[in-house]
């Protein structure tokens, strides 16, 4: 009953909600808890699935009050390429074995697009990107406080409730009921986003979002206080991410803020560069002080002596293997490691998705995010927030090739929906030190 008081009360918000920006605010603000509360309705109430799709109503009605106004503006290359692979994943769909463990690829496949093309078409001025920026903030920053609550004070009682552990013996010891919770006998830091590694693509998010803020804070206003809180909180997930010790959210961080760093000219780019090194030398030693085996996971995870760094190069090629032996796809849902009817799986998104919807199918796939991405490239010059969602949709791009969770919630759904924030054809920074948004900078070729 209560889970349909609350999936009712978000969705009636919403559809009342006048302010597209106000339905906009409340997605990210309970995106990063959506599993949390899913399991917490499960673990209490023995229910969930109603609230579980909270989210997907939320996209569908802010689409369709954003689409039912005149004069909508669309890349119309991209959202035709879009549509096409629409096609594609129904008939990949229905030719799964079954179609309720298909379902949940199905939705990772088409909400995330709505998603974007909806925030590609909104109206969007300085102070709603401003508050987005904060609101992703405070998200960020009570998500690495309870990871921290959870890892050193309530590790057993969230476990259980995020439905992790398999059981708990005498002593408290976690016996998990999958293994990357613990790497090297260590436990891993995964708060209530999800898994250590959905964690860790978490904080990296927050790092590139958050770098980028304030590599660029020319075209940001934000008050001394609100600087001030946006650097804590990006050095909460810096801290958060090394303790999640997840592979895919170091190098989409690295990467990503790299890429950003490219904007700038040498001499700030080298301060920058020294500053950025500086910080995660001092992390990493604070970390490797207060647990000395920490640095030992680092060290084994970049020199590949850790055994699923060292398994992920191997699990690259099984799956680019079985994408030349079986090139036509076998169906959505079929590499899904959480179901029964799982056929196929390997540590890499861009692998799974082949062996599901065919060779042909992902290098589509592919091209459509190459498409987006080429017109991030175009326009970031003339927009700081278009060179942050570069940064993260690059990144990503590459780290799908050996994880499989950058596909997965939340992640996907904040990678896409910046991508289509950096995509607005009605938004463009000035430069001119004052922080603020002025008419169209630049040409827009839809």
């Amino acid at each position: 009953m209560l889970e349909i008081i609350c999936f009712l009360t978000i969705t009636l918000f919403c559809v009342f909600q006048n302010d597209e920006h106000k339905i906009v605010s409340l997605f990210l603000i309970l995106l990063p808890f959506h599993t949390f509360l899913k399991n917490s309705f499960f673990y209490f109430f023995e229910g969930g699935e109603i609230f579980s799709v909270w989210k997907e109503a939320v996209i569908l009605i802010l689409a369709y009050k954003v689409f039912s106004r005149p004069h909508v503006q669309l890349n119309r290359l991209v959202f035709v390429m879009q549509l096409l692979f629409f096609f594609v994943i129904v008939f990949y769909f229905f030719i799964a074995a079954v179609h309720a463990d298909a379902l949940p690829a199905l939705r990772d496949h088409i909400f995330p697009a709505v998603l974007f093309f909806t925030v590609m078409a909104m109206k969007i001025d300085f102070s709603f990107v401003r508050k987005i920026i904060l609101i992703l903030a405070v998200s960020i920053f009570i998500s690495d406080i309870v990871g921290f609550a959870q890892y050193f004070f309530f590790n057993v009682p969230v476990a259980r409730i995020m439905d992790t552990a398999a059981y708990v013996d005498a002593s408290g010891y976690i016996h998990y009921k999958i293994s990357s919770y613990r790497i090297m006998g260590f436990e891993r830091m995964a708060g209530i986003t999800g898994s250590p590694n959905i964690f860790g693509l978490f904080n990296a998010f927050a790092i590139i979002l958050l770098f980028g803020i304030l590599l660029f804070k020319e075209s940001f206003s934000f008050s001394i206080k609100e600087w001030r809180f946006i650097r804590v909180v990006l050095f909460l997930s810096l801290i958060s991410i090394i303790f999640s010790f997840s592979r895919a959210g170091w190098a989409i961080a690295l990467l990503g803020t790299g890429i950003m760093l490219l904007y700038k000219n040498f001499h700030v780019r080298l301060k920058y560069l020294l500053a950025s090194m500086l910080i995660l030398l001092v992390v990493i030693l604070i970390v490797s002080v207060v647990y000395p085996s920490a640095f030992d996971i680092i060290s084994s995870s970049f020199t590949g002596r850790e055994a699923s760094a060292a398994a992920r190069s191997n699990s690259v090629l099984k799956g680019i293997r079985m994408l030349l032996d079986e090139p036509w796809g076998h169906g959505l849902g079929t590499t899904d490691n959480r179901k029964e009817s799982v056929q196929f799986f390997v540590e890499s998104a861009w692998m799974n998705i082949g062996y599901e919807i065919g060779l042909a199918g992902v290098f589509y796939l592919i091209t459509i995010h190459l498409l987006v991405l080429y017109y991030l490239f175009k326009h970031a010059p003339y927009n700081a927030l278009t060179r942050i969602a570069k940064a993260i949709a690059c990144s990503t791009l590459v780290a799908c090739m050996v994880s499989v969770n950058p596909y997965g919630m939340p992640y996907i759904y904040l990678w896409w929906f910046l991508s289509g924030l950096g995509m607005n054809a009605g938004l463009s920074l000035n430069f001119c030190g004052q922080g603020g948004f002025s008419p169209l900078a630049a040409k827009w070729i839809y």
